[in-house]
């Protein structure tokens, strides 16, 4: 069963409003949390202090209420926390996977972990998440969790984990995303990025070619003269339609799919 599906409307707003009192209460305890993960507090008094010191507001149920894993793990990714994050994983599992619903639109914003690690180049806490995810889900909720686009915009434009790891050039996350079972989209969104010249060409680059590898063939369309030298020529050729997939790559994309963290050592250029 996937986590927390995203609902299809918006979620309407609790009429139960916080006295402004009891709102700044919880602010300031939300922020005290906060710091105790910020300034590297161990993780038995970070949960110490989520579990019986912070009440955040539930605007759901309309009450203070403990702060849920799943936020806790929001600090954790963001302050590079893994050692918290693995403790929350281990602990709580999926439970720890459960975002709260957006702020500002009380949408779901489905996976947002994965995207959190993406976008932070968290690689060992993103690793920890799908260690949980695989080891609680099945491959065919796994997939769909893993390319789920959240109805909520606010964070990273709705899109899905592999789409955030193309954009951020996270090369080494989205081998991970893909070896776990995403599916290979945003090529297009990647050579953009290298047409346009828009910095972290490298990695960018290597985001190319692991979607290549884990994706199928691209559609022929025109593509930028100056691709030639960063692509190089048998790549440029196949993907502008010209001519077919070397057996170089049919052998690495073997390869991807039965020893995917070996492909990360590989240079890019043998493609």
């Amino acid at each position: 069963m996937l986590l927390s599906p995203p609902p299809l409307t918006p979620r309407s707003p609790s009429p139960l409003a916080p006295p402004p009192e009891v709102l700044r209460e919880a602010e300031r305890c939300v922020f005290a949390f906060y710091l105790l993960v910020r300034d590297g507090a161990p993780v038995w008094r970070l949960e110490e202090a989520r579990r019986l010191e912070v009440r955040a507001w539930d605007g759901e149920r309309g009450q203070l209420a403990p702060l849920s894993p799943g936020q806790a793990l929001v600090y954790a990714l963001v302050h590079d926390r893994t050692d918290y994050a693995r403790a929350l994983l281990r602990r709580y599992g999926l439970t720890a996977l459960t975002p709260e619903p957006c702020a500002f639109c009380m949408r779901s914003v489905g996976p947002v972990h994965l995207r959190l690690a993406i976008r932070y180049d968290r690689q060992e806490a993103l690793r920890l998440i799908l260690d949980t995810l695989q080891s609680s889900l099945t491959p065919a909720d796994l997939s769909s969790y893993l390319d789920s686009r959240p109805p909520c915009s606010h964070l990273d434009g709705g899109d899905a984990a592999v789409a955030v790891a193309v954009v951020m050039g996270r090369s080494r996350c989205l081998l991970m995303l893909l070896a776990s079972g995403a599916t290979a989209t945003g090529l297009e969104v990647g050579l953009q990025r290298l047409e346009a010249g828009q910095g972290a060409e490298q990695e960018v680059l290597r985001c190319v070619y692991f979607l290549l590898l884990f994706g199928y063939a691209p559609s022929p369309r025109p593509l930028d003269p100056h691709l030639r030298c960063i692509l190089g020529e048998p790549l440029f050729h196949w993907l502008s339609g010209r001519s077919p997939p070397t057996l170089l790559l049919h052998a690495l994309r073997s390869i991807a799919r039965t020893a995917p963290e070996s492909i990360a050592e590989l240079p890019p250029g043998l493609l």
